[in-house]
């Protein structure tokens, strides 16, 4: 087996319908990019697996998770790629 691109996908990642495409296509277009990774959205439930409402502490809780998981990444990764070298390829960004 000798494949041109391997793609990895974190367990629990529900990748959208053209995600994956849009990163080959990107690799196709740029030939000197060795890897690429697509950007993580965390789904912000409205309702709980039994059908009720989702809390506010849940609600702010699951927020603030979001934002710290998106603040995090950026300026991490900003940092790195600052310094011309990412230390490891997030499976999501």
């Amino acid at each position: 087996m000798n494949p041109k691109y391997a793609q990895i996908i974190d367990c629990g990642s529900i990748p959208l319908w053209n995600s994956i495409s849009q990163i080959v296509m990107h690799m196709e277009k740029f030939k000197e990019i060795g890897g690429a990774c697509g950007e993580i959205e965390c789904i912000l439930a409205e309702k709980k697996e039994d059908g009720t409402d989702v809390g506010f502490v849940e609600s702010v809780l699951l927020r603030a998770q979001y934002v710290e998981y998106k603040l995090g990444h950026y300026l991490d990764k900003a940092m790195e790629s600052m310094f011309g070298f990412i230390s490891v390829l997030p499976g999501a960004f």
